[in-house]
């Protein structure tokens, strides 16, 4: 119970920060000598969702609203904000199928730190190109590649929220934006 407890925490604390989640509850399975169930690990992420979608449930609703205007022919921003998420969810989600058929169940604890390494490493490289690139907005191209960018997160260690804020910061989005994106 201990264990679970921690793994919790350890959850609660990463699935905001920019990086991955998912690998710590790897790392902390192996370092704790623990084998947590599918449902455990599926509770975990369900219950960072849920504290997502509450913290920015009012996002959440006017992306919805939109969409819907925008499906029946009333052009708006947040609808085709919320269409470009769905291109981007559709390019991550085909990536992950294809990239996790040749990922072993069994998932070392080397690759998680490489993956955490190269997390750090795209962040410092965002911040440093950050500079150079002209102020912009998020257009379907950015969604395109914000999708090519999570669906490489699929490996534990490569952090979903930071391959997307990492990219989209480096491509010249405001801070602010690139987090809500």
């Amino acid at each position: 119970m201990f264990e679970q407890i921690l793994v919790a925490v350890v959850q609660g604390i990463t699935e905001f920060l920019p990086i991955s989640s998912s690998g710590h509850i790897v790392i902390a399975e192996k370092l704790l000598n623990i084998d947590y169930s599918l449902f455990m690990v599926i509770w975990l992420h369900a219950s960072s969702l849920l504290a997502v979608l509450l913290y920015y449930r009012k996002d959440v609703w006017a992306l919805i609203r939109d969409f819907f205007l925008l499906v029946f022919k009333q052009p708006n921003e947040t609808g085709t904000l919320g269409l470009k998420i769905l291109g981007a969810t559709a390019i991550s989600g085909v990536m992950g199928l294809f990239i996790g058929n040749f990922i072993a169940n069994d998932v070392s604890i080397d690759l998680i730190g490489l993956m955490l390494i190269a997390t750090a490493g795209l962040i410092y490289l965002a911040e440093s190109l950050r500079k150079y690139m002209k102020r912009d907005a998020f257009t379907w191209t950015h969604a395109a590649f914000v999708g090519i960018a999570q669906g490489f997160a699929v490996f534990p260690g490569l952090s979903r929220s930071g391959t997307t804020i990492t990219y989209l910061i480096g491509a010249g989005l405001e801070r602010q934006q690139a987090v809500r994106i």
